[in-house]
């Protein structure tokens, strides 16, 4: 399972700053982009400078997606200054990077937005919307390098959604019917069929992916193909098919 932090607008500033070196930002991205590493927008941020991003936000919020959120997640941070690393070997303290990379890829892919902010007087929501692919996730630019380089592709099978704020609020889910390709809305004791854009357009909480391949598509289909054969006509012999295997790749 991965548990995603909500980067900021300063925060993308340097994700972007980052990933595009060679380009120059204007007003508040320039800023942002000789800040350094991801860590810094964090630990000089006061409580009244992040309630007025918050407030501005909520109005001018900035174009967020599940690409962001990985790639923040998975950004060096220097440890630098009151956050120095402890060394196990002279047992000094040193400047260091800390980075995180994936050793192994599981079958289903958790991925926790973390929208919720608990303090000592009061709780939040990051209701920003947050874009993320129905298909087509790839993971590989976070794979370590020890990593076996399978398959490293993943669709979009179920979501959670919270609407309301973090005092109060009602949770939606939808899945993916597998058999006829139709996104289905559960809310409390209704099931309703859905169109793709309405999944998109929910302010997600919870996504559940699954790995995919043009192989394994295919034995997919043709193992319920087979299952729901065997359902139609009985014969003396049954034969079972685990749905481990069904999702494995």
């Amino acid at each position: 399972d991965l548990s995603l932090p909500i980067p900021s607008r300063d925060h993308l500033a340097v994700l972007h700053a980052q990933q595009h070196p060679g380009s120059s930002g204007k007003g508040s991205a320039g800023a942002a982009s000789s800040s350094g590493a991801c860590s810094d927008v964090y630990s000089h941020q006061s409580w009244l400078s992040w309630m007025f991003g918050w407030m501005f936000n909520w109005f001018w919020g900035p174009s967020i997606s599940l690409q962001d959120c990985l790639s923040a997640f998975f950004s060096a941070d220097e440890l630098k200054g009151d956050n120095m690393y402890s060394c196990e070997k002279c047992h000094k303290l040193r400047n260091g990077v800390k980075f995180s990379k994936v050793l192994q890829l599981p079958e289903v892919l958790c991925v926790h937005l973390k929208r919720f902010r608990h303090e000592v007087m009061f709780s939040s929501k990051i209701s920003n919307y947050v874009s993320f692919p129905l298909e087509g996730l790839d993971m590989s630019p976070f794979l370590h390098q020890d990593c076996p380089r399978g398959v490293t592709t993943y669709d979009l099978t179920a979501l959670i959604c919270h609407d309301g704020t973090a005092g109060s609020g009602h949770y939606r889910a939808y899945a993916l019917n597998c058999l006829n390709e139709q996104w289905y809305e559960f809310d409390d004791q209704y099931v309703t069929s859905v169109d793709p854009q309405t999944v998109q357009n929910c302010e997600a909480y919870v996504l559940f992916y699954r790995k995919t391949s043009d192989e394994m598509v295919k034995k997919r289909n043709r193992t319920l193909e087979l299952m729901e054969r065997s359902r139609r006509e009985r014969g003396l012999l049954n034969f079972y098919v685990s749905k481990q295997w069904v999702n494995k790749l």
